[in-house]
């Protein structure tokens, strides 16, 4: 009987010793409450960045791009993001407009200046890509957390950084079908919640794309931002990465920039703003 006993103490411990020793810490914290400290860290009332895009296609080829991206969160929390490219001249203006209208539904919006019309993105229209790159319309919103179920895994190390790990997988049969992955994997910082890679999952379970944010910078005294992001395709073997070349924050922007609408009416006096706002 002392034997069994013995026993039992000693599964438990080393079943103690496995749990704690794979990672899983500050357990006062769940799944839902770190994405949303990861969500309120990179908030900021207005903030406009000039973007190079650069894709590899599967014989080496390079295709480079510039744009505009600009950010507005209003005063209860929901944002609008605005992409706009400005270079080449033969894709200038074509933009992408994500509106959050709720905390559990984006629009998206594009415009194509070549046929001056603005086409909603709605249902697995979501799931087509973004021009040239890797980077799926849905990929370019911000999450809501409201649409997803959140499970908490162990903790992992990622580039000596220790990082909670997410699973995240579409609420509701809607939400599923404008979706290209049956779910995605986020690893977020233990230290300042910064959010460090994501991998997505097809619907048949095997890892598709690899989005990696790297190259953290302090935009003000609360607010570090990622400056580089590659998506890497699996199955395709392509990549894209975005890189922040310049960007100003905390500012305060028109709403006409934010509107299906203000697409079509850009101008150049429009140009002139946004450029005057990035100068030092």
């Amino acid at each position: 009987m002392k034997y069994l006993k013995f026993s039992i103490v000693t599964v438990i411990f080393a079943i103690t010793l496995i749990f704690f020793g794979a990672g899983f810490r500050g357990t006062s914290l769940t799944a839902r409450n770190i994405v949303e400290k990861q969500h309120e860290r990179v908030a900021t009332k207005g903030q406009i960045e000039i973007y190079k895009m650069v894709s590899l296609d599967k014989q080496g080829n390079i295709i480079s791009r510039e744009a505009y991206r600009m950010v507005r969160t209003n005063d209860d929390g929901t944002r609008r993001v605005l992409l706009r490219l400005i270079n080449p001249v033969e894709v200038k203006g074509v933009s992408l407009l994500s509106i959050q209208i709720s905390p559990s539904e984006t629009e998206q919006y594009l415009y194509i200046p070549a046929l001056n019309t603005v086409q909603r993105i709605s249902g697995s229209g979501k799931k087509g890509n973004f021009i040239d790159t890797d980077f799926a319309y849905e990929d370019l919103l911000y999450s809501t957390p409201k649409n997803y179920v959140y499970e908490r895994k162990f903790d992992e190390t990622l580039n000596d950084d220790t990082c909670y790990v997410i699973e995240t997988v579409a609420l509701d049969n809607e939400a599923k079908k404008s979706t290209n992955y049956s779910r995605r994997m986020l690893w977020i910082t233990h230290n300042d919640f910064a959010l460090k890679k994501i991998d997505h999952y097809d619907r048949q379970g095997k890892l598709m794309k690899t989005l990696t944010l790297t190259d953290f910078e302090e935009k003000s005294e609360s607010l570090r931002l990622p400056t580089r992001f590659e998506m890497v395709h699996h199955f395709k073997k392509t990549s894209s990465m975005f890189v922040v070349t310049r960007g100003k924050y905390n500012l305060i922007l028109e709403d006409k920039y934010f509107t299906p609408e203000g697409l079509k009416n850009w101008n150049g006096d429009d140009d002139a703003i946004i450029q005057a706002n990035l100068e030092p």
